[in-house]
């Protein structure tokens, strides 16, 4: 029901993410080196800080999938 901003590097988490051929193979190697843990950690820490329920926004598309409307206050 809520949607957030992608985190900073989060192209790059999802690159690795799909690196086939399992762990500890010349292609994931590679991929892990490609992937500074500076860029890592930033990633975490913005993505923590996009899920908070103040930096959220209503996802009114799935609401309407859904048959609902969104509340009021």
């Amino acid at each position: 029901m809520l949607s957030f901003d992608a985190p900073v590097y989060w192209n790059e988490i999802l690159a690795f993410a799909k690196v086939g051929g399992g762990v500890e193979t010349d292609t994931w190697r590679k991929a892990r080196l490609a992937l500074p843990l500076e860029h890592c950690r930033a990633a975490l820490n913005d993505l923590i800080e996009k899920i908070q329920f103040r930096n959220c926004r209503v996802n009114e598309s799935f609401l309407r999938a859904l048959h609902l409307s969104r509340l009021r206050s």
